[in-house]
């Protein structure tokens, strides 16, 4: 579903069971332009459970090699024109999910993924809407975790 009490209830599982991860969110509302597929900069990071996760310019730096889980939640303004998107830029803008504005109230968006990402990698977003004209992300958050090393 699309709603943040289930990357909340996410969040909650992982401190319950004491796994290494971390939150990146934004601290205030961002405007993006009209049909502009925008590189999506995140400005608080909190680790859990002596993670070691970084923020850096605006994008979650991991410092080994592994598969991670990746779960994004995204709230845009009210608007029920068009389209909204977002996708992890890493990968030619793969896995991509996208939803038709909602009807009423804000469109929430929610992703989940596991990547391969090399040491000292990033995760970063593109988000991209075609409301018609310049639209708020009201709320963002992105949870990341290791769920498994890699053989190097």
């Amino acid at each position: 579903s699309n709603s943040l009490s289930d990357l909340n209830n996410t969040v909650t599982n992982n401190s319950n069971e004491l796994k290494q991860y971390a939150v990146a969110t934004l601290s205030n509302p961002s405007s993006l332009t009209h049909a502009l597929n925008t590189a999506f900069l995140l400005t608080d990071l909190t680790n859990f459970n002596n993670a070691d996760y970084q923020l850096v310019n605006g994008k979650v730096t991991v410092s080994k090699s592994a598969l991670y889980q990746v779960d994004v939640y995204v709230s845009f303004d009210a608007n029920n024109t068009g389209i909204r998107q977002v996708a992890f830029a890493n990968w030619e803008l793969q896995p991509i999910q996208i939803v038709n504005a909602a009807l009423e109230n804000d469109t929430k968006l929610t992703m989940s993924s596991t990547l391969r990402i090399d040491a000292n990698g990033t995760v970063n977003l593109n988000i991209m809407q075609n409301s018609g004209s310049t639209l708020s992300v009201n709320a963002c958050a992105l949870m990341i975790r290791k769920v498994s090393d890699l053989d190097v």
